[in-house]
C-alpha cells in the first residue's frame, strides 16, 4: 500500500490487521464494537475526524495488549 499524502488511515480486527485509506470529503462507517485505529497518514497536513455516535455516552477503550500492532501518525501533533 503506498503512503497516503492527503488522508487518513484506518486499521480495524483483532490485531488491527486490516487497513483502508479515506480522503478529504469521504465517509468511514466503524461498526460498535469494532476494535479499529485511525491515524493521521499524512506527514504535510493534519487530519480533523467528525466522530459520531448513536449513544449518548463516550465510549473510549484503549487496548494496551495492541500496542505493538498499531501503527503511528506520520506527524506526532502532541501539544508540549
Amino acid at each position: 500500500m503506498a503512503p497516503a499524502t492527503d488522508g487518513t488511515r484506518y486499521r480495524w480486527s483483532d490485531k488491527l490487521q486490516n487497513v483502508a485509506e479515506a480522503g478529504p470529503g469521504d465517509f468511514v462507517f466503524i461498526p460498535a464494537h469494532v476494535i479499529h485505529q485511525e491515524i493521521n497518514a499524512s506527514p504535510e497536513f493534519e487530519t480533523v475526524w467528525a466522530v459520531v455516535r448513536s449513544g449518548v455516552d463516550p465510549i473510549v477503550v484503549n487496548l494496551p495488549e495492541l500496542d505493538e500492532y498499531a501503527a503511528p501518525a506520520a506527524v506526532d501533533y502532541t501539544l508540549p
